[in-house]
């Protein structure tokens, strides 16, 4: 396998976005940089130096959209899409045929697609929203936990870890969309 240099990798990210912003464009979905990809476009005019990934924001309505669609048919052959799976509350993006180390594992280039959830308007709402959000939050969190702790907060909160457990991380996240 040849190593790509951080331009190479940087080229091949760049041009999965323009097929992206492409595909969006010609179904009306709505997408903005966010992260280091924003940072570095805004800072540097191009990708942070060290930056191994693109990351986007979706509002919520064209997610569901995109979603829809990229479980249906391919965005191009050699590209693979990942939606909501165990182990994102997010969706990749990946080229399956530039392939980079990430955590001593070889896995295809990808950019990150995260939905973007607007708050209510009325405040009232929009406080019960953000205590469900955090509440759910910290249930996703206890979901995905290797090994439970035996002190007296983790043994009083035991019932609602083994909860989450059962529930998965997964479940939570959809009811955390809702």
């Amino acid at each position: 396998m040849k190593l790509l240099s951080i331009d190479d990798m940087h080229d091949a990210l760049f041009e999965m976005l323009c097929t992206f912003a492409e595909f969006c464009d010609k179904n009306n979905i709505r997408y903005s940089l966010i992260s280091g990809t924003l940072l570095g476009a805004v800072r540097h005019k191009d990708f942070i130096p060290w930056d191994d990934d693109a990351d986007l924001i979706v509002p919520r309505p064209d997610y569901n959209k995109l979603i829809e669609i990229l479980d249906k048919d391919s965005l191009v052959s050699n590209y693979s899409f990942v939606s909501n799976d165990k182990n994102y509350s997010y969706s990749r993006l990946f080229n399956n045929n530039i392939n980079v180390v990430f955590r001593d594992e070889s896995m295809p280039i990808w950019i990150d697609i995260f939905p973007y959830d607007g708050l209510p308007t009325d405040y009232k709402k929009c406080q019960r929203f953000l205590k469900k959000a955090n509440n759910l939050k910290k249930m996703r969190e206890r979901s995905t936990r290797k090994s439970i702790s035996l002190n007296f907060k983790s043994i009083v909160t035991l019932p609602v870890t083994l909860f989450a457990k059962f529930m998965g991380a997964h479940t939570i996240q959809k009811n955390l969309t809702n």
